[in-house]
């Protein structure tokens, strides 16, 4: 029995990593930093295709589901607009970090704004507000400091909290179409070194799933530890996409473009 139990437990284990290794296979990753370097400014960036040309951020058209999604979805795509991609690092089962596709995901309802992407075997959205978007704008530029300043501790055991915390609101689920679970909580802004090269971190530990009492057990009770790990230009991405002008600018362009009031209607 006892081995019964240990073969199925290693055979998840080999599963969830080949989960995560996939995520970065075929992909072209994102450079290191080198803590070498010279440290540029935030700067705004326009997205252009293979040919140089300049495309536009919006994403107004639905995204094509498969069966699967649409037959087990909870309907989240009411609760967001999705934007623009960028790559980010996730720690997976094993050492390491993977480097993982990320969507911008806006909720106009709120205005809060953030990114969501797979974490293991899940799907995680992760969200602040103006107000810590700007708690983590000013924690991004003092770890830019202490980098070019050359402060940064390749052997701190806290690291991963040396520029405060920020309040985030999470939701989770088995796909991206079907996040039900939700909490928030604290993350802590950060800094780690990988492989000689120094990463950005957001870090959140496990949150209360304000979902478990709904589902009458049948979801996880709550969230599970979430370390993400950014180069500059993947944090100068983040920040370019969720800064409040941006948002601003996006969520108008929606409701021009996509929340029309009919052109005519028929009078009873």
């Amino acid at each position: 029995m006892k081995k019964n139990i240990l073969n199925a437990s290693l055979a998840l284990t080999a599963l969830l990593f080949t989960f995560t290794s996939c995520a970065s296979k075929d992909k072209i990753q994102a450079q290191a930093d080198s803590y070498d370097e010279e440290v540029t400014a935030i700067e705004k960036k326009e997205n252009t295709d293979k040919n140089n040309q300049t495309v536009s951020r919006y994403n107004t058209e639905a995204e094509k589901k498969t069966f699967f999604e649409r037959a087990f979805s909870y309907g989240n795509k009411n609760d967001f607009i999705t934007n623009d991609t960028f790559t980010l690092y996730t720690h997976g089962v094993g050492p390491g970090i993977y480097q993982q596709k990320a969507t911008v995901f806006i909720n106009p309802e709120n205005g809060t704004a953030g990114f969501g992407s797979i974490y293991l075997a899940a799907y995680y959205i992760f969200q602040y507000n103006p107000e810590n978007y700007n708690k983590l704008k000013t924690a991004y530029e003092k770890y830019l400091k202490d980098f070019e300043d050359k402060k940064l501790d390749r052997k701190g055991k806290a690291t991963y909290k040396t520029y405060g915390s920020m309040k985030v609101h999470l939701d989770w689920g088995t796909i991206k179409s079907s996040t039900p679970n939700y909490a928030d909580g604290n993350a802590y802004i950060g800094y780690e070194f990988v492989k000689n090269s120094p990463y950005f971190t957001i870090q959140i530990y496990p949150l209360e799933n304000k979902y478990y009492k709904d589902s009458e057990g049948a979801v996880g009770r709550e969230s599970i530890l979430l370390k993400y790990a950014f180069t500059k230009a993947q944090m100068q991405d983040l920040l370019n996409l969720t800064s409040e002008e941006t948002v601003n600018d996006f969520f108008q362009h929606y409701k021009d473009n996509v929340m029309l009031p009919p052109d005519s209607s028929d009078s009873y």
